[in-house]
């Protein structure tokens, strides 16, 4: 993750805490404020129109709150938090930085969790209890919000993670707009029926960044795609990240052999235009590489050596180019 400063005031936006989107309820401690996108219910009408879908159906949705209000309910009670709320039902309309104080407290102990899959106080049957005994493994920290695709959106966490990441009731495209990204964020992710989401709060820094981390922040996308090490579930073990690269169906040999028998017979001379030498040297050097790239694709060292002498050839074009009367 690339290393920032001049983080100013920050504001905390979510997904089902009760509110109508993108009106402000309340400003805390260091110019926060307290953004609602719907904690618990869902809103007729999003902040922003959006083209993507990156979030659950409405039912999924539904079963996620129907199972985390009542977790978060055990956690405030066992605390002495919010003591004028006596019931879940009061829990679940309470306003959004009230539940935030619950919610953090939850992440904060991860003993009430347990005890709370242990007593079972809701009667959860067994694919519930599972789902919520998933929640264990949740990951929080910053991350920077990259970009959105149609599946999910892309989350950048530490050591370069990246994490395919859904909404609950809304995209996250309706709460934050593109136009923002890259964000930086403070959230927490959880995995929910083979899928990642976020718990529907995000706490998002109010600071700019310049094009050298823009740049940075798409590379680490690109390559995490490319080596197929987009996260999209969590697992007990987050360090296994499955390779999900697709497998490659055809050989493409043969074809490189015969373009390369063609290219042998380009020949270069005297009586011939002086780009010609440097342009036939190109070509063969590059189906040299494309064959490397298929036979070796995972020897860079080769790789990186036969792109060297690409760069070299296309200097020697360049110059015959500008010596050109």
């Amino acid at each position: 993750m690339p290393n920032t400063t001049g983080l100013s005031a920050n504001r905390l936006r979510n997904d089902g805490f009760g509110f109508a989107p993108g009106q402000p309820v309340a400003h805390g401690e260091s110019g926060e404020s307290v953004f609602a996108g719907g904690f618990g219910e869902k809103t007729s009408r999003p902040r922003y129109f959006s083209s993507y879908v990156m979030k659950l159906s409405t039912e999924q949705a539904e079963l996620f709150f129907r199972l985390m209000w009542p977790l978060q309910f055990f956690v405030k009670e066992k605390l002495g938090l919010l003591p004028e709320i006596q019931d879940l039902a009061s829990y679940i309309k309470a306003p959004t930085e009230q539940k935030a104080q619950v919610r953090n407290a939850l992440y904060q102990h991860p003993e009430l969790h347990q005890t709370f899959l242990e007593q079972n106080p809701q009667g959860f049957d067994k694919e519930e209890l599972a789902i919520v005994t998933g929640w264990q493994n949740f990951v929080a920290g910053d991350f920077f919000l990259e970009r959105y695709l149609k599946s999910h959106a892309i989350f950048i966490g530490n050591h370069n993670q990246v994490y395919g990441v859904l909404g609950l009731h809304q995209g996250l495209e309706e709460i934050i707009h593109k136009s923002y990204l890259p964000l930086r964020t403070k959230v927490v992710l959880l995995p929910f029926l083979g899928k990642i989401v976020y718990d529907g709060l995000i706490e998002s820094y109010n600071v700019y960044f310049g094009a050298g981390i823009t740049r940075e922040l798409k590379e680490t996308y690109l390559a995490a795609k490319q080596n197929g090490r987009i996260i999209t579930e969590l697992s007990q073990n987050p360090a296994a990240i499955p390779d999900k690269r697709s497998k490659i169906s055809k050989n493409w040999e043969p074809e490189l052999e015969q373009l390369a028998a063609l290219a042998g017979k380009l020949k270069s001379g005297t009586g011939q235009p002086a780009l010609h030498g440097p342009a036939f040297s190109l070509v063969k050097a590059s189906l040299e590489f494309a064959s490397l790239a298929v036979a070796v694709p995972a020897d860079t060292d080769k790789l990186l050596k036969s792109l060297k002498k690409l760069d070299k050839l296309l200097n020697q074009a360049e110059n015959v180019l500008f010596r050109m009367e």
